[in-house]
């Protein structure tokens, strides 16, 4: 999947949260499960998970670019 592609994923994933009325909370604490449950299931430790996530976020925001 390019970064494109993501970008427009994570929009259509938003999206569909406003569609059923989901809150900020509840569309975080979503998110945030399906990240720590995609990391654990595949074997990735906490810590590492923390770091990946981290680096996610960093990218988001423009820091690593």
């Amino acid at each position: 999947m390019t970064e494109k592609e993501m970008q427009m994923e994570s929009v259509r994933i938003v999206t569909r949260f406003m569609e059923k009325n989901v809150t900020n909370a509840e569309g975080m604490v979503i998110l945030a499960m399906s990240l720590a449950t995609t990391f654990k299931v595949n074997g990735v430790s906490q810590h590492e998970a923390i770091n990946r996530f981290t680096t996610i976020v960093k990218e988001v925001y423009g820091v690593l670019k």
